[in-house]
This record gives structure tokens, sequence and C-alpha cells, in this order.
């Protein structure tokens, strides 16, 4: 009798320990998925924040294509690489909130670009 008593207690100390083991486990994986989940809601903001900052330069510079209005807040410049007659490349930039540069080419018509090539406007 006394030889089942300490095989109980035994089993018990292995079930205790088996479910703290679990209970580990269960904490280690929802931190991770806690980790996981802030990453990815960190990366969809920076994410969205391109976005809008690419959508904002083509805005720009489509402007810039079509009536010859320099984009507000951006920099304009042309770019030297060989273009069909009568359109030159240009890069329209724009500094974001967090100090980068996001930039934007395309071809833009020649009598939209003043001498120098930097600003905007119809001649």
């Amino acid at each position: 009798m006394r030889r089942m008593g300490q095989l109980r207690r035994a089993c018990r100390g292995i079930l205790m320990a088996d479910a703290l083991v679990g209970l580990g486990i269960a904490v280690v994986l929802v931190l991770g998925v806690g980790i996981t989940i802030a990453q990815q809601s960190k990366a969809e903001r920076k994410l969205a924040e391109v976005r809008r900052d690419m959508r904002e330069l083509e805005t720009g510079l489509l402007e810039l294509q079509a009536a010859g209005k320099k984009p507000a807040g951006m920099d304009m410049e042309t770019l030297s690489d060989s273009a069909p007659a009568a359109y030159v490349w240009v890069r329209v930039s724009k500094k974001t909130e967090s100090g980068q540069v996001r930039s934007v080419a395309g071809l833009v018509a020649v009598k939209f670009v003043p001498p120098g090539g930097q600003g905007g406007g119809a001649p």
C-alpha cells in the first residue's frame, strides 16, 4: 500500500511539470504572435505612407505633364537621358516626414520646362 501512495505522488509531480511546461509553451507562442502582429502593423503603416507619397508624386508629375504647373511642395529637375523630340525626362521629388526622399520620373513637353530645368510653369 505504501508503494502505491509513492507512485501516485510521483505521477502528480510529473503531471504538474507537464502542465507548467505546456503553459510555458503557450505563453511563448502568444508572445510570438503578439510581436508578429505588432511588426505587421508597423510595416502596414509604412507601406501606406509610401503609397500616399507616391500617389502625391504621380499627381504632381501628371499636373506638370498636362498643364505645366510645378507641383506644390515638390522639387523638379531635368534628367540628361535621351528622350523623344520635344520632350525631356523630369524627376519630381519630395522629402518625406521621416527625412527620406522619394521621387518619380516621367516625360514632360519641353514647353513646360523652364530654362535651367528647375521649377515649372507654362511659358
